[in-house]
């Protein structure tokens, strides 16, 4: 799959705020702190549905809840702002393998990944994927990647000087590529891509936006969109 060492796009501009770029030829992510919604529970549950609601009750770990929380409510805030309309109202589906997306089509694409005390979010005119992992230093990646990586990219984390952050760039890449195809990583070879796109046609690209959190993108590989990060105000939401 992959025939050169994955190269990280690094976010050297973070704008801060909310702002609606046009998604025409732009991909946005969206950088989001869960910490900073501790004490805004009330903001966060006027955004939830009761379904979305009951899924974080669901959650056994307090700050597995928020996090579920958070990156929803923002995701709802996010599109409310795109499509004009109250971000609770608007309705979501899941899709046949299990991706979120709007139940009505619509001119914005979405994804949503969180790891550790942070969650991104990306919009976008066409599919898009996106992966977030806390890189762990005392991972043993062996084993995962002896059952998940295919030759080539083996032969990639045999060859780095650096097969720790290699293997992270690689699970990202695969992750990303994914979600975009709106497929479960572990049939993504197996299952026709949800979306339309073989999953041969994708550009996936590593991005470094939060410290210790390596991160991928992936969408259509017949689109070039300028890729802007930005930062979601936690004061913006209620």
């Amino acid at each position: 799959m992959l025939s050169l060492p994955p190269t990280p796009l690094f976010a050297t501009n973070v704008h801060a705020g909310y702002q609606a770029p046009q998604l025409a030829n732009t991909l946005v992510v969206y950088r989001i702190s869960v910490a900073d919604f501790t004490e805004r529970e009330a903001a966060l549950t006027a955004l939830l549905t009761p379904a979305e609601q009951q899924h974080a009750a669901r959650y056994t770990r307090l700050a597995d809840q928020l996090r579920f929380r958070v990156g929803r409510a923002c995701l709802r805030y996010l599109l409310g702002q795109r499509l004009g309309q109250p971000p609770a109202t608007i309705a979501l589906r899941v899709g046949s393998y299990g991706k979120p997306q709007l139940a009505e089509p619509a001119s914005v694409h979405f994804n949503v990944a969180h790891s550790g005390d942070w969650v991104v979010v990306a919009l976008a005119a066409r599919e898009v994927g996106i992966d977030l992992e806390q890189l762990v230093a005392d991972f043993d990646f062996s084993d995962v990647a002896a059952q998940r990586f295919s030759d080539p990219e083996r032969r990639l984390l045999s060859l780095s000087h650096e097969p720790h952050i290699t293997f992270y760039h690689i699970w990202t890449q695969l992750e990303a590529r994914a979600k975009a195809s709106g497929v479960g990583l572990g049939d993504a070879e197996l299952r026709p891509a949800a979306s339309g796109y073989p999953a041969a046609q994708w550009t996936v690209q590593n991005f470094g936006l939060i410290p210790g959190h390596p991160g991928a993108l992936a969408y259509p590989a017949d689109w070039q969109p300028v890729i802007q990060f930005r930062s979601l105000d936690a004061r913006l939401i209620g």
